[in-house]
């Protein structure tokens, strides 16, 4: 009987220390304090690419995100606004440029008509805005200013056979901006913007029916600054999207192409002025490179109710089917101001006549 006590004993005690090196192993094998949430984080930067590279690309198009100018008088003068300001549709070239507005104003841009022997179809196939005539709303003053703008709505269909899939984007801006002076030479404005867009898709295939829906929000930034070497010469430089991106739901992230704009505008006489803008586009994918567009322009008063304006912008001036002409007449009385404006470029080689016009309301 002692023996058994004797030997139980020993198995207990031999058991006992088998026990606590475990434990005393374990203790060293389980991550501690700064350890656990380093691990935690390495396998957050591990898996979120991953979840998020998972997600399809989102159908959209390199120039889905670009939308319409806006500017009856902008378009006359060619796009060639980045130093001129002076207007709401400085928005969009420039926010330095909306601290030359004199008075609070209820802005907006719309598109009357399109003349082609082409079809409808043909003419807005390379644009990601079609048929959609109010193309800007803006409220502004020499401070601030908030606007909506338009950016994509489009539809495409694909069939092959029995297969079919049918894509619709809706994209909208609204814009919230802020200008201020530095001195009495140089002057700065920023753009703020959220980014609102639905993808629906239906499709059959192989017979099977399937739709869906993504929502998407985004937020994007513009920067500008005009700077006047002398009262009669003004230089422009704006950075727009410099952090855009767009979150869909069951698809990847986007991000806007940077725009990178410069111009300048030299009042000759009191009725005469030129202006000249030079932009670069640098799209995510769809084209080979950045994209370089030249504009010139130039505006004459004629008295103090008239201007007319006449303008050449594209990416080739010499080349018709990559330039654009431009022209329209502005009219003034007691604050209110009303633009009209046409452009002539080719398609395919075959001529486009666009028309729009601006209407300015004091408030």
């Amino acid at each position: 009987m002692p023996n058994c006590i004797t030997y139980n004993y020993c198995n207990v005690a031999l058991y006992g220390r088998k026990n606590e090196n475990k434990l005393k192993i374990s203790k060293y094998l389980q991550p501690q304090g700064p350890t656990l949430h380093f691990l935690s984080i390495l396998l957050i930067i591990l898996f979120c690419p991953i979840m998020l590279w998972g997600k399809d690309k989102a159908p959209t198009h390199y120039n889905t995100y670009d939308g319409s100018i806006p500017g009856a008088r902008t378009l006359a003068m060619g796009y060639a606004f980045c130093a001129v300001g002076e207007e709401p549709s400085a928005i969009y070239f420039n926010p330095a440029g909306i601290y030359f507005i004199k008075s609070n104003l209820f802005s907006m841009t719309y598109e009357a008509t399109r003349q082609s022997d082409l079809t409808t179809e043909e003419i807005f196939s390379p644009e990601a805005l079609r048929n959609k005539n109010l193309v800007f709303l803006g409220i502004t003053s020499p401070q601030g200013a908030f606007s909506w703008r338009p950016l994509a709505d489009y539809t495409t269909r694909t069939d092959s056979g029995a297969d079919w899939l049918e894509t619709e984007i809706k994209i909208n801006a609204l814009t919230f901006s802020v200008s201020a002076e530095h001195d009495s030479k140089t002057y700065s404005g920023l753009n703020v913007s959220y980014l609102n867009g639905r993808i629906a898709e239906s499709r059959v295939e192989n017979n099977i029916p399937n739709t869906n829906i993504a929502d998407g929000h985004g937020i994007t930034c513009d920067f500008g600054i005009i700077h006047s070497l002398s009262e009669e010469f003004r230089f422009g430089v704006n950075l727009q999207n410099l952090c855009g991106f767009i979150w869909w739901d069951d698809y990847r992230k986007d991000q806007l192409p940077f725009i990178l704009r410069t111009g300048m505008a030299f009042q000759i006489t009191n009725f005469l002025t030129f202006a000249s803008d030079w932009e670069k586009r640098y799209y995510r994918e769809g084209t080979e490179g950045p994209v370089e567009v030249t504009h010139f322009g130039v505006e004459q008063n004629i008295g103090k109710i008239l201007k007319f304006q006449l303008g050449s912008y594209g990416q080739d001036l010499n080349n018709k089917e990559k330039s654009h002409l431009t022209g329209g007449v502005t009219y003034y009385r007691n604050k209110y101001k009303l633009s009209l404006a046409g452009e002539k470029y080719r398609i395919d080689g075959a001529d486009v006549n666009r028309y729009l016009f601006s209407l300015d309301i004091p408030i």
